[in-house]
């Protein structure tokens, strides 16, 4: 009897451990695939934006057997789908994002449907315009937006009123509102009219909303926010509303190694 009780828990055992060396959690295979972190894949599946077999699932613990077809938003999904990175010019009046409950437009809206997988690197609000970066890396994406990287984002800004060489200072110094510290920003005068004021400015981070924020609070509003660069790459005469794809030759030049 005990024999067989051990035979019995041996068969287990190993069905168990094939089992668990043949099936994968579909948020690895995600990640594994550069379309999101093994967290943001977590959302995903929630969302029920992820199928396995046709079969929609919002269970983010689900797990794939070898052979299983995985689809994200019905594009069929390989771990080993080539690393990608765009550039893409985005126009005022549209959002950073993949959707919107209040059906606003989005940027994914200007942009063929194969790329709606994409994941958005250096976001810009509503009404702000300029270059945004796409990936299907969720490391690049990571690597790009931390601030201990210091990629610098390079904009050009229009506020409706002059800014006096004292206050000029102090936004460079930085400046903490509401509890938040905006570090120092590197600002240059371009132009000057009764319309307004032409400015350049260079951050090393990109907190939400930091350059509309950081005027307001100083009696000044932006009338026009367009991001130009960001770290070594430029929108480079980019028409607005288009996207171009980079080589990934210039992984070198970021510093990210996969």
């Amino acid at each position: 009897m005990v024999k067989h009780i051990q035979n019995a828990v041996s068969i287990y055992g190993l069905f168990f451990n094939m089992s668990m060396k043949t099936e994968t959690r579909i948020s690895k295979y995600l990640a594994r695939a550069g379309l999101a972190s093994r967290r943001d894949a977590e959302k995903l599946l929630i969302t029920g934006r992820v199928s396995i077999n046709g079969v929609a699932t919002k269970n983010s613990w689900e797990s794939m057997k070898k052979g299983d077809i995985i689809q994200l938003d019905g594009v069929k999904v390989t771990d080993k789908l080539r690393d990608q990175l765009f550039i893409f010019n985005k126009p005022r009046g549209c959002l950073s994002t993949s959707r919107d409950e209040r059906g606003r437009k989005t940027i994914f809206d200007l942009i063929q449907t194969q790329h709606d997988h994409l994941m958005i690197i250096g976001r810009l609000d509503y009404d702000s315009e300029g270059l945004i970066l796409l990936t299907n890396n969720g490391k690049l994406k990571r690597h790009l937006e931390l601030p201990k990287n210091q990629f610098r984002r390079f904009y050009k800004v229009k506020i409706n009123s002059s800014l006096e060489e004292s206050l000029l200072k102090e936004i460079q110094k930085g400046v903490t509102i509401k509890g938040i510290r905006y570090r120092p920003m590197e600002i240059e005068v371009k132009s000057e009219a009764k319309s307004g004021v032409w400015l350049d400015i260079c951050l090393r981070e990109g907190k939400n909303r930091e350059i509309r924020r950081i005027f307001s609070y100083h009696n000044r509003e932006v009338t026009r926010l367009i991001r130009v660069g960001f770290g070594p790459f430029s929108l480079q005469g980019l028409a607005v509303g288009k996207l171009k794809k980079i080589s990934l030759a210039n992984y070198d030049q970021l510093g990210y190694f996969k």
